[in-house]
């Protein structure tokens, strides 16, 4: 199966999360929503995903995804599950149509690996993952898409997800992908995992214009399993000279993303290696940078319709 590529990625920071690139926090004004109408307009849009940051500590991610359903987008977003069941409540009354939580451990000792502050004691890691997994049975039950991505970094990831897929079984979707700073092993050691839980291919879908390519398995008990992989892919107008471009960039190009700073400018940028590189969105969607990107999510979905026999089109 061959789409489109048709999303956006919104980084909506909170103030206090200490991850700003872009240190606003965003909330719906003329400019929020003149940008995502330009967005449909111009790229057709049609799904934007929340990240961060955690999207759910930012106190107007409601605002946001309803002003977003208002404007008729499908609107998902990343968290690992921190804030617990109540704030995943109020956030999928406001409309979200699906989370993919972030696992970053299902032990304290596993969680604790994974973060720079690792003197903290392992009761606030416990904290962590209870509240994961409240957010997480809260979301499946509310009906809404959910995801678990997990990210298989070595051969010692590979009970970590074992565990994960055994625990949630069909209730919720398992994604697994590659640790992009330790590609090669990775990407082993997911292939060594499929092994063990006796995977069978059933679906291949590949998103056209963007660096994202996923393979659904089947493993023998019924459970289904996506491995997000990487079919790199660039700008070549916007790419052309970039020092990183051969060396360090391994995902390439995955899409438009949006971004605020503290004077409630608005952004948008397009390489998660060199985030500087942006421009004012008011002047991004009459630019060549912007007929670029239309471009290639046209040129690479043809290309790939004229590569396989048997290509649908899908809106999912």
């Amino acid at each position: 199966m061959v789409r489109r590529a048709d999303s956006n990625r919104v980084s909506i920071f909170s103030k206090k999360n200490h991850c700003m690139l872009y240190p606003g926090e965003m909330s719906v004004d003329d400019n929020f929503l003149s940008l995502f109408k330009q967005a449909k307009y111009r790229l057709d849009v049609e799904d934007v995903h929340l990240t961060g940051g955690e999207p759910s500590l930012n106190m107007h991610a409601e605002d946001i995804i309803a002003s977003l359903k208002g404007l008729g987008l499908t609107v998902k977003m990343t968290s690992n599950g921190e804030t617990g069941g109540d704030r995943i409540k109020d956030i999928i009354d406001a409309g979200i149509d699906g989370i993919n939580f972030s696992i970053l451990g299902l032990t304290a000792e596993d969680f604790q690996r994974t973060q720079n502050n690792y003197h903290l004691d392992k009761s606030f890691y416990e904290n962590k993952i209870r509240r994961m997994y409240e957010a997480i049975d809260l979301a499946i039950k509310e009906g809404i898409y959910v995801a678990a991505n997990i990210v298989v970094s070595d051969f010692l990831s590979i009970n970590k997800a074992i565990e994960l897929i055994n625990y949630y079984k069909n209730s919720l979707q398992i994604e697994i992908q590659p640790d992009l700073s330790n590609i090669k092993e990775s990407e082993s050691a997911i292939e060594e995992l499929l092994v063990r839980v006796g995977a069978t291919p059933i679906e291949r879908k590949i998103i056209a214009g963007v660096s994202d390519e996923r393979i659904t398995y089947e493993v023998k008990n019924g459970v289904k399993i996506v491995n997000k992989k990487i079919r790199r892919i660039i700008l070549d107008n916007a790419c052309s000279g970039c020092p990183y471009s051969e060396t360090d960039c391994v995902e390439g190009f995955s899409g438009p993303r949006v971004y605020i700073d503290a004077e409630n400018n608005y952004y948008i940028g397009f390489c998660i290696m060199r985030m500087e590189r942006t421009a004012p969105y008011d002047s991004f969607f009459s630019s060549q940078l912007c007929d670029e990107i239309l471009s290639l999510y046209y040129n690479d979905y043809n290309n790939l319709i004229g590569k396989f026999c048997l290509v649908s089109f899908s809106k999912q």
